[in-house]
């Protein structure tokens, strides 16, 4: 029976990959689910678990922490939503990493991988090296907004996001079920926020998640017109400009430049 510890502060996503592990390997044990490197330092000094999932960030830090400290020869599996220069980081070091949101079929891949090496030596990773390739302005990124209706107030998180747009100067994020929130930040300053493997500025006033994206068709002068999941209300909206229309179908091949 193979041993699973779950390193992730956000109780959605260690919910989700708890889930996902069962379908996976239904015969596999959830040997804990842990937010910090303290919790997380404690537990691997008296527990071997046979493998670890754990997210890069943290609720008191960067997860390299842990294995600087603990030197341990458990797979590890990293989750991440740092862009292509972090991951390049991993993959310099032979590391699994999934993306998040992770899904099932990446993680899948990541068990055949694991079960694949299993007994085979592996070379001393330098997780402090990786570390400090992470450009510590990513660590600031906004990961929630706060939005106001009327005198409510609630948390939410750009992984709920099917697209944002702008209208008269305003910022609005539509959910993935459909629900529109006024955002008090310019649009510009949400697209530096968001994770550029998983969303796109189409043009000046739109910004979308590639899992919205329903279908695709050629328009005039080399653009490209979307049909988003939620239908957005402005077809004239949807079309990827002229000039963004070269680096939009590298995005949709998960090439981007550096």
């Amino acid at each position: 029976m193979m041993k699973i510890l779950i390193l992730e502060d956000e109780l959605p996503a260690s919910e989700r990959i708890k889930k996902l592990i069962l379908e996976i390997e239904p015969d596999g044990e959830i040997a804990g689910v842990l937010d910090s490197i303290k919790s997380a330092t404690a537990f691997l000094k008296e527990n071997s678990p046979d493998v670890i999932i754990s997210d890069v960030e943290l609720a008191d830090g960067l997860c390299f922490e842990i294995f600087m400290e603990i030197n341990t020869a458990i797979p590890i599996i990293f989750t991440t939503a740092y862009n292509q220069y972090a991951i390049r980081a991993f993959e310099a070091n032979a590391i699994d990493y999934l993306l998040k949101p992770v899904n099932r079929k990446d993680l899948a891949k990541s068990f055949e991988r694991l079960r694949e090496r299993m007994g085979l030596t592996r070379d001393k990773v330098d997780f402090r090296a990786i570390a400090n390739a992470i450009d510590k302005k990513e660590l600031l990124q906004t990961k929630r907004y706060l939005v106001k209706y009327g005198t409510n107030m609630f948390v939410v998180s750009p992984n709920e996001a099917a697209y944002f747009h702008s209208i008269q100067k305003s910022t609005f994020m539509v959910s993935t079920k459909g629900k529109s929130y006024p955002l008090d930040e310019s649009l510009s300053s949400v697209e530096s926020d968001l994770n550029p493997l998983t969303f796109f500025r189409i043009n000046r006033n739109l910004i979308v998640n590639i899992s919205s994206i329903e279908s695709m068709k050629s328009f005039s002068k080399g653009r490209v017109q979307l049909n988003l999941i939620p239908e957005f209300d402005n077809e004239k909206f949807c079309i990827v400009s002229s000039e963004r229309a070269p680096q939009f179908r590298k995005w949709l091949k998960g090439e981007l430049n550096d």
